[in-house]
């Protein structure tokens, strides 16, 4: 925790510190153009600049018209622009200063020649949508793409999660975790920067994506295909977080948020004492174990002297019970700042921005466990949680000179989450009505940095990444305790203590933490033209390698409280106050003590090695084709040290495996606008430490235990696409997407026989094989085209009202023939369906833009059930985000003013985690259909 804050202040420090520096950077030139007579943009237009001594650089525009050149020193410019069927436009800028910088100079090109000086733009934007389609249009796989312009215009856009449900056949499970194609979180794999990211839970492979706030972002992107330079353990899809660029020209802004949740804000809300820097997202010691508490053997052995336990356990904290308090609206704050500098003569820059947010939150869920046939409790949770964001990205990057640019890229996030979960209800096998405190509080800690070097060469360019990314994660002092009573007993009847036996779900304590260091390093030497002398075949060759070295370490000590001695137990103690039940005077030899029974079981350690080597051939053959193919070797090596649940044996896991991974891409030019696209590869989805790991976690919430197995097998993956795009002007296109892919092993969760007490027990196991197959449909476009009858007033606007719709189709089939008496079925977390689709007005001329946008993922089995308790499905929801931004003026400094309101989830549908009987079917029948889980958000 100590090296996270060091971490925090080093980059607040130099932020700090880029504010004193004084900023110098060159001329750039950048334009937009345009046509009078389409009010179109004009891609592929041609840009010359030159001045006194000639020709500088000849350009041309991308696939939104757009150019842009750096480097220009002080003198005036002139810039000629020819594009078919319109004169040839002649225009000159002029760079007084060195530092000056011309942003965004708009040309407008008419049948008739006419020379214009172009107007002067202050003030960087984004990163711009139409940049992103030419990234998907040059990309040798299948990408999709979402840039940080598209990202602040969209709604609901508050974290990379909210991003990713925007992407074609992309979806979020538990608010945090993507789903590609139907393929649950662990066929996923996710970059920031070209650096692996480590898992950040406990439980699952998985990366939380609301750690990533959207306005930390420049691009985000998924790519569905492999080639040989990328990772291979996926099959949905590679994410990739690419924080914020290095900027040509200074700028600071200034936000503040405050949001009302409508059953929380305002309303009474249960919390408890906690630690003075909560309010910071890291706890202060306030819930660490105490200071003179032993070890957990000395502590266990301790039970061989009770007296001697007595002090121990008067030194935890007694509070167990909550305190109501009134929700204040929720909260946040951020600082952007964007410098270039320079170093010497060299040009330099930085890139600043932090970000605080603080939220409060009520939900109410209906909490429900079935056994084979008969219903075993009924409980309503309500759950209040507080959460807090601290966050800070910097990123650096010096040119030393035109070829070679290194950079530094570094992020740290604090994310804490603070429940207190009050439950009511029925334990209806035992025929108790209960009354359950929870306290829970975690905290994930990520930092992360990357050394960037980018350097061409005559024949070739070279390009490097060091990469370290470092994850805590802390569970301090997760606090429960369950009251009692007869079902049929009077109102007035007490609730007492539930019958103390040591397990800690009745009234107990519980500590984790989890740290995961992850070294990275890759690069690769990319050869211009090996057929030189060809004008029709052109040919790139690029070798590289990368190494990773990962580091896991895990414990746990678990506690419950028992009766010092039954035969003198003070019975009058168990009606009271959870806030006063295990205070210093009850824990003595006529009341309790705390007794340690963690096992060995409740701890791991695991460290992987990974060095891959690839070549990868990129072939043009004349002007239509392209060919991407090549082949990855890794050789992995992952072991993995803890021991078997109850009787304490040692597991060791010692994974060799040497891997072939070969992949070809084709794309066929059908016209300027329009490509097919074919990809084949081969990928791994390797277990994650956990998943192998035997310990056992509660998850209290859900009422689910969760055990790993140390016998599972890396799956092996085959994948076919087949992709064809056409891109329209101005940020728009329509593309189709056809996929198929065949698991070997595929790892899924699976619930466990018993479930007879009412906790689902869950582990992880291999399937003997699945397929999963689909197609993709997606479109944006703006609206001009259906428009051509408008007024004239409204022929501006119409080309800046956008929809977008992308829908994906999906099915799987697991084999289960080595399961006596399973079905078929599809894979675990798999959707039929996901749909994203979207209205947005943006202008850069008017003062009002917006948008809506929805989005409605299919049944999903969340659980994989057994030949007698079947699968758990999540039921189908729709959501709809709004949001209204207005700028303050179009002059002066209240240009710079902007208030966005953003309604999120307006309908608020349910959602809920639904079982049925085989004879059922699989889709939600109200009032015949178990429901599990249901919560109104």
């Amino acid at each position: 925790m100590k090296r996270l804050i060091y971490y925090v202040l080093f980059t607040a420090i130099l932020g700090g510190f880029s504010l004193q520096t004084n900023a110098q950077v060159v001329g750039k030139a950048a334009g937009l153009v345009k046509s009078n007579e389409t009010k179109m943009t004009c891609i592929f237009a041609k840009v010359i600049i030159s001045n006194s001594n000639g020709v500088i650089k000849n350009l041309k525009t991308d696939m939104d018209g757009k150019f842009k050149l750096s480097g220009l020193d002080t003198g005036v410019y002139n810039i000629t622009i020819i594009y078919p069927k319109h004169d040839t436009l002649r225009s000159t800028i002029k760079i007084v200063q060195p530092n000056e910088n011309i942003i965004e100079n708009i040309y407008s090109l008419d049948p008739k020649t006419k020379v214009l000086v172009g107007t002067k733009l202050k003030g960087e934007g984004p990163k711009s949508a139409a940049r992103g389609l030419t990234e998907r249009d040059n990309d040798a796989g299948m990408l999709d793409i979402i840039t940080a312009q598209t990202i602040q215009e969209a709604p609901g856009n508050k974290d990379a999660g909210d991003v990713l449900k925007k992407m074609s056949g992309a979806s979020i499970q538990n608010n945090k975790f993507a789903v590609i194609r139907g393929l649950s979180d662990r066929y996923n794999f996710a970059l920031i920067n070209g650096a692996p990211l480590p898992s950040s839970e406990a439980d699952k492979k998985a990366f939380s994506f609301d750690m990533f706030p959207s306005s930390q972002l420049e691009s985000m992107s998924i790519s569905k295909t492999a080639t040989p330079d990328m990772p291979s353990e996926f099959s949905g899809g590679v994410i990739s977080i690419k924080t914020r660029d290095i900027p040509t020209k200074p700028s600071f802004s200034l936000g503040l948020g405050i949001s009302h949740h409508n059953l929380t804000t305002g309303q009474s809300f249960s919390t408890y004492d906690g630690g003075k820097l909560d309010f910071l997202g890291f706890d202060d010691g306030t819930r660490a174990l105490p200071q003179g508490i032993p070890n957990s053997q000395d502590y266990i052995n301790s039970i061989n002297t009770k007296s001697e336990m007595i002090p121990l356990s008067q030194q935890f904290n007694s509070i167990m019970g909550s305190r109501t308090i009134t929700a204040l609206p929720n909260f946040n704050f951020n600082i952007n700042l964007a410098k270039p500098f320079k170093v010497g003569k060299r040009n330099a820059g930085i890139n600043f921005s932090t970000l605080y947010k603080r939220s409060w939150n009520f939900v109410e869920t209906e909490n429900r466990n079935f056994g084979i046939t008969e219903q075993i409790n009924n409980y309503v949770d309500a759950i209040n949680k507080e959460t807090v964001f601290i966050g800070g990205m910097m990123n650096l990057a010096l040119q030393l000179n035109q070829n070679n640019t290194i950079s530094l890229k570094s992020i740290v996030n604090i994310n804490s989450s603070d429940q207190t979960i009050i439950r009511t209800g029925q334990d209806l096998q035992g025929e108790f009505d209960v009354f359950t405190t929870a306290l829970y509080y975690q905290q994930n800690s990520f930092a992360s940095s990357q050394l960037v070097g980018q350097h061409k060469l005559k024949k070739g360019e070279f390009n490097w990444n060091l990469g370290y990314s470092l994850i805590e994660k802390q569970i301090p002092d997760f606090r429960r305790i369950t009251y009692q009573r007869d079902m049929n007993a009077q109102q007035e009847d007490k609730f007492k203590l539930a019958p103390l036996t040591g397990n800690p779900n009745d009234a107990g304590r519980f500590y984790s933490m989890l740290m995961e260091n992850v070294v990275s390093l890759n690069y690769d030497y990319t050869f211009d033209n090996i057929t030189p002398k060809s004008n029709t075949f052109v040919s790139k060759l690029k070798l590289g390698g990368f190494h990773q070295v990962r580091d896991r370490e895990f414990n746990a000590r678990v506690f419950g409280y028992v009766a010092y001695n039954n035969l003198n137990f003070d019975n009058d103690l168990r009606t009271q106050d959870p806030n006063e039940i295990f205070r210093t005077e009850n824990i003595n030899r006529n009341g309790f003590i705390l007794q340690e029974v963690t096992n060995k079981s409740d701890e791991y350690q695991g460290n992987s090695n990974l060095h891959a080597g690839y070549a990868m051939l990129d072939q043009e053959i004349g002007k239509k084709f392209r060919i991407v193919y090549g082949a990855r070797v890794e050789q992995f090596n992952q072991n993995l040290n803890s021991f078997k649940a109850g009787a304490g044996d040692k597991v060791n896991v010692n994974t060799n495996k040497l891997d072939i991974l070969p992949s070809l891409n084709i794309k066929y030019s059908l016209g300027k606008k329009t490509n097919m696209r074919f990809a084949a590869s081969r990928t791994l989805s390797r277990p994650e430490f956990r998943e192998l790991a035997p310990f056992s976690f509660f998850d209290f919430s859900r009422g689910i235990e969760i055990a790993g197995n140390p016998e599972l097998e890396r799956t092996s993956i085959h994948n076919f696409d087949y992709r064809v795009e056409h891109y329209f002007a101005g940020n728009q296109l329509v593309s189709f997407t056809a996929f198929y892919k065949d698991f070997t092993n595929p790892i899924e969760q699976v619930t466990g026989p018993d479930v007879s007490g009412g906790t689902i027990s869950t582990s992880y196991a291999n399937a003997l094989s699945a397929r999963n197959y689909g197609f993709e449909f997606e479109i944006k476009r703006n609206l001009s085209f259906l428009l051509k009858d408008a007024k004239a007033q409204y022929q501006n606007w119409k080309n800046y009202l956008y929809a977008n719709l992308n829908y994906a189709w999906i099915r799987s089939e697991v084999d289960v023939t080595n399961v006596a008496g399973a079905y078929r079925r599809p894979l675990q977390g798999q959707s039929p369906y996901v749909i994203n689709a979207g209205i947005n007005y943006n202008n850069p001329e008017n003062l009002i833009s917006g948008g809506i946008s929805f989005n409605r993922v299919g049944k999903r089995i969340v659980f994989v059930g057994t030949e007698i308790y079947p699968d758990f499905y999540e039921n189908p929801r729709s959501v709809i985000n709004g949001q209204l931004t207005m700028r303050m003026g179009k002059e002066g400094k209240r240009k710079n003013l902007v208030m966005k309101l953003k309604f999120n989830d307006i309908l608020s549908q349910k959602i809920i985690i639904y079982q049925n009987q085989l004879s059922q079917g699989t889709d939600f029948q109200e009032g015949i259909s178990r429901q599990m889980r249901v919560t109104n958000p």
